[in-house]
This record gives C-alpha cells, sequence and structure tokens, in this order.
C-alpha cells in the first residue's frame, strides 16, 4: 500500500468514527490508523482540520505533505487547502478518489513546517449552572473550537465548566494543567468573574503562564476586573467576534521565539476590525452531543448575529436569504432526535 492509500484509509477511519466524537479522539483514530501502514509518522504530524461539512486529514511524512479532503464545491475551502491550492507553498498535485475525496500533495519545505506549526489551545466556558434549569450548548466556544481547526491554527480541546465538569472548578483546573496549553481561550458571562478569579488562581499556583483570551460580554463589559483577575498573566481581550482575535493570538504566539512555555514574551495582537469570519463553521459536534444527552437545550445560528433555536422556534421574518417564512427553510431531521435548520445563506455562504 502507497502512502496516499494509507492517509486515505487514516482519513477515513477518522471520518467515520461515531457524530458527536470528540475531535481529538479522531484525530488520534487516524494516526493510529496511520501507524499501522506507515512506520515512524509522528503525532504531531497528523492534523484534522476543517468542520464536520468540509473535513480534512493533513499528514507530513517522508518530504511530503499529504491532504486528504471531502469535495464541497458549494461552501468556503478551509484555510490551509486554499493556500496550499494557490501555491502558496509550492506547486500542488491535485487528485480525486471515488467522486467525495479530493487528494492533494506538495513537497516539504521550510515555510511550510513553519505554517504547520501550531499552539496547544484549551477553550472554555465558565456557565454557571446555578443560573441555568438545564444544561445549554455553549455555542460560542464552540464556534470557536471549530474556526481553530477550519483555519489549522492550534490544536484545541473545548469544555464547559458545567457540561462536562458539573461544575467542579478544581477539576477543571486539572484537565487544563495536564493539557498544559500554551493558549487558554475563556468565555466569561455575567456571574463568572469569581469562577475566573478561582480558576486563575489554581492555574498561577501550579506556576503555569498560558496567554489568556478572553471574550463574550463580561470580558468586555468589565475590562478592568478581568485584568485584576488575571494579573501577571498576557492578557488579549476580544473587543468583537472572537474569531479573528483568537487566530491572531495563535499565530502571534509562534512568533515568541521561545518554547518555554514560563517565559513570558510580548505578544503582539493587531487591532481588529468589526467584520465578522469569512466562513460559517458547524460547530464543535461533541459539546453538542453532550449537551443532548444530559437533557440540555442545544441551539445552531444561520448568522453570527441570529441563533436559531431547535424544535420550538423559527423567525417568520430575517434578511437571512430563504429565511422569509418557516415553510422556507429546510429542516432535517438527525437520529439525536432534534432539528437541525439550514437555509440557503448558509448552504451558499
Amino acid at each position: 500500500m502507497d502512502a496516499v492509500d494509507a492517509v486515505v484509509g487514516a482519513y477515513s477511519c477518522a471520518y467515520a468514527m461515531t457524530l458527536g466524537t470528540d475531535w481529538n479522539v479522531r484525530e488520534a483514530e487516524g494516526h493510529r490508523s496511520l501507524g499501522q501502514l506507515v512506520a515512524g509518522v509522528p503525532r504531531d504530524a497528523v492534523y484534522l482540520g476543517g468542520d464536520r461539512l468540509r473535513p480534512y486529514l493533513s499528514v507530513a511524512s517522508q518530504g511530503t505533505l499529504y491532504l486528504v479532503s471531502r469535495k464541497s464545491s458549494e461552501l468556503s475551502c478551509p484555510r490551509l487547502l486554499e493556500e496550499i491550492r494557490c501555491g502558496a507553498f509550492g506547486f500542488p498535485t491535485i487528485s480525486n478518489r471515488d467522486k467525495q475525496l479530493t487528494i492533494v500533495t506538495v513537497p516539504f519545505n521550510r515555510s511550510l513546517a513553519k505554517r504547520l506549526r501550531v499552539p496547544r489551545v484549551y477553550l472554555l466556558s465558565l456557565t454557571n449552572s446555578a443560573r441555568y434549569q438545564t444544561r445549554r450548548y455553549p455555542l460560542n466556544i464552540s464556534r470557536l473550537a471549530q474556526w481553530v481547526r477550519f483555519t489549522h491554527a492550534g490544536r484545541v480541546r473545548v469544555a464547559d465548566l458545567a457540561l462536562t465538569f458539573g461544575g467542579n472548578l478544581r477539576t477543571l483546573a486539572d484537565d487544563i494543567l495536564s493539557f498544559q496549553p500554551q493558549l487558554l481561550g475563556i468565555s466569561l458571562n455575567f456571574g463568572e468573574l469569581g469562577s475566573l478569579q478561582e480558576l486563575v488562581s489554581y492555574i498561577r499556583s501550579a506556576g503555569e503562564r498560558p496567554v489568556l483570551c478572553l471574550g463574550n460580554v463580561l470580558a468586555a463589559w468589565a475590562t478592568k476586573e478581568v485584568r485584576d483577575a488575571c494579573a501577571d498573566y498576557q492578557l488579549v481581550i476580544a473587543p468583537s467576534y472572537g474569531e479573528s482575535t483568537l487566530e491572531a493570538t495563535c499565530i502571534a504566539l509562534l512568533g515568541r521565539g521561545s518554547q518555554e512555555r514560563h517565559i513570558l514574551l510580548p505578544i503582539e495582537v493587531q487591532p481588529q476590525t468589526f467584520e465578522g469570519p469569512f466562513s460559517i463553521v458547524f460547530p464543535d459536534e461533541h459539546l453538542l452531543a453532550e449537551t443532548l444527552r444530559q437533557g440540555g437545550q442545544a441551539s445552531l445560528e444561520n448568522k453570527l448575529w441570529m441563533s436559531v433555536w431547535p424544535l420550538h422556534f423559527l423567525p417568520t421574518r430575517s434578511p437571512g436569504k430563504g429565511m422569509e417564512a418557516p415553510c422556507r427553510a429546510r429542516r432535517c431531521c438527525c437520529n439525536w432526535r432534534y432539528w437541525c435548520i439550514c437555509d440557503d445563506a448558509l448552504r451558499s455562504e
């Protein structure tokens, strides 16, 4: 079996796992499958990127980068795939497999190696479960986690204090410390400042110094209190959409010039505009599956400024194409017992 067949097989193993499987588990399964066919491929040479609608697997091996992706002509392309197809890192070879998969290969070089080097990113929502009667899907960090994968900007773990850890801050802190992130992104809503202070105190006492990137309404509304809680940490606060700030911070982090996680060096993040990201991604489905498993409330987006709540609400008036009335929307019933609502604007972006 040649290298291309091995990478296609690894991609198929990762993609075929049960819907709702953590993407880190999918990526690990792809690496395990690849290791049975091609010896000596390190774990960090394998990356599962994109989103559920446009996934791809990249493998750096034997002086070549292999990328296997699903064809999706109607949707925008993940950033790394677009860069490689445009020849940013050399002349690519492109072929098709089974009318569904596209295989791209490009010779490995120094600039490509630099592009593929990404930080470890931990994204979390400090949801205060006492404020809600049921579990809530943390759509904000789920979208941002998938954006990091879609832009090939980091290896991300995503968690929610209520969903993942039952509100136990110490367990959350231990999980962060075991992951050893270089960037810790936190969604901060009203009523969660105390949790932030306690969490940062745990991490500080362990001697860890990840760069902190905070967003959501409380981070923007109470900047002084947030900065006080994060004193002696490098802190970035997202002024608007988190996608551009988070991606820019990941890129800036790679330019620190040191691999030491305990050395604080200046990180320059360019001022962000208030424009949204260039694409809407299908958010991380692992937390969505966990929300539904716990009988919670899930939400989807068809625009970044509007959430569509499943089952019981669909706007009768909306600027979104195809959303003028409920009967215009396409509703797809999934085996998770919830409605996935898609419109023409989301399908064609």
